[in-house]
């Protein structure tokens, strides 16, 4: 079996400068540089599979996740349908990622930028917004009142981006508190569950972080556009005009097994659709065969429970962040979806792991869980001699503050100071003493 990996490089120069010679790679915005990020082979943590694994390397976007396509496709449809001109308000809850592509897009293009996310996304992911000129505003903290079983209480956390001017890092005064806890507001939401005890489940996060974003749109009236992530046709869409016609011009065709993460379910059905074909859309099949695999938290399995299968073990939390996001996405389509894989948060941190020492590739906890899809579905005897493309969504310097990393964190706090080897004359290196 042979796939040919092209070159990735776009050769788009638009406003050419006079300056630069003819044929220069350049692009005059960062936008534009997203899309047509390479497949790499993951030989080293996929023993035992019948087939081969390649991994499509979204985290080589401007911006390192798959999610600049999707704030780029958004943006892009909201300008043309003229929805939305610089000056305005984009508000939007999201993961972390999302909101990452729209305040780049933003600041790159003139637009105002609301977000909401929930209280368990990293704090690089925050820093990454703070970087691009975020400016956090918080509710007043008070503490939440008990839960019942009809009424929940999520904590979200909400960043406002000014890209007019430059505003740094100037925080709405609410006290002196750990960033963990900066800007948390509480929501009601009155069917949801919850657990015994004063906590928030965590399991609806991104339904907190989405009443918070709507009520912030109300505020603005005409002035603010909520994208809406997880109903945006958007979405799916920039993955059928572009991450699924790279799949299939990058492979040659040759691609049998389709594996994606689900979180809002773009990807999946885009890429999906692509090479199925979807009469609905005009799109005619390039192999109707593929197979397509859904990746999702074991620990919240309503893909697995909407398709009619049964749930494994406690349902609850996990730690696979830009997966299971407590909903069933509109624009998902489940029936482009073969099969539903559950990979527990352990077992997608242990292979994201692998895939650090092993393959040499620092991505995030969701590229782990959907590579132990890819090697699960791999081994099985059917699959002999089939080419698997497995979406790796982000770059793994992230989520250096998720719990996986605290050993590492302990032992890079930990590293003592050496002795140099004697003897040792320092103004060999320009200094005016020998031992400087």
């Amino acid at each position: 079996m042979r796939l040919a990996l092209r070159s990735f490089s776009r050769r788009i120069v638009a406003r050419p400068t006079p300056s630069l010679s003819r044929g220069v790679i350049a692009v005059s915005r960062p936008s534009e540089l997203v899309g047509n990020t390479p497949l790499i082979y993951l030989d080293k943590c996929t023993e035992g599979i019948q087939g081969r694994i390649v991994g499509k390397l979204e985290s080589l976007g401007p911006c390192s996740s798959v999610k600049d396509r999707l704030g780029r496709s958004m943006i892009d449809e909201a300008e043309k349908a003229g929805l939305i001109k610089p000056g305005m308000t984009l508000v939007e809850p999201t993961s972390g990622n999302t909101g990452i592509a729209l305040a780049f897009i933003a600041r790159e293009r003139g637009y105002k930028c609301v977000l909401t996310m929930p209280e368990t996304m990293s704090v690089e992911r925050r820093m990454m917004l703070l970087g691009l000129g975020a400016e956090a505003r918080g509710s007043r903290m008070t503490p939440p009142p008990p839960l019942s079983h009809t009424h929940a209480r999520q904590n979200s956390m909400v960043l406002s981006f000014r890209s007019i001017q430059s505003v740094g890092f100037k925080w709405t005064p609410i006290g002196q508190r750990r960033l963990t806890h900066l800007a948390f507001a509480h929501l009601a939401f009155p069917h949801s569950t919850c657990s015994v005890g004063g906590a928030a489940p965590k399991e609806t996060a991104v339904a907190g972080a989405l009443a918070k974003a709507k009520e912030i749109l109300a505020q603005l009236g005409d002035q603010g556009y909520m994208l809406q992530q997880f109903e945006n046709p958007a979405n799916p869409k920039v993955h059928r005009e572009t991450t699924g016609p790279e799949i299939w011009r990058d492979t040659e065709g040759a691609v049998e097994v389709f594996v994606s993460g689900v979180g809002t379910g773009g990807t999946v059905t885009g890429v999906s659709q692509f090479i199925k074909g979807c009469p609905e859309l005009g799109i005619e099949p390039k192999n109707p065969n593929l197979y397509t695999v859904a990746v999702e938290p074991e620990e919240q399995m309503l893909l697995t429970a909407a398709r009619g299968g049964e749930k494994i073990g406690e349902q609850g939390p996990h730690k696979i962040q830009g997966m299971g996001a407590g909903i069933i996405p509109q624009v998902l389509d489940l029936g482009v979806v073969d099969e539903v894989v559950p990979v527990h948060s352990e077992a997608a941190m242990a292979m994201t792991s692998r895939l650090w020492l092993e393959e040499g590739l620092p991505v995030g906890v969701s590229s782990g869980a959907i590579v132990e899809a890819a090697v699960r579905v791999m081994r099985r005897p059917e699959m002999k001699g089939k080419l698997c493309v497995a979406i790796l969504p982000s770059f793994g310097e992230r989520y250096f503050t998720h719990p996986m990393f605290v050993p590492t964190k302990e032992k890079a706090e930990g590293l003592v100071k050496q002795p140099l080897p004697e003897p040792y004359d320092n103004r060999e290196f320009g200094f005016e003493t020998e031992r400087g």
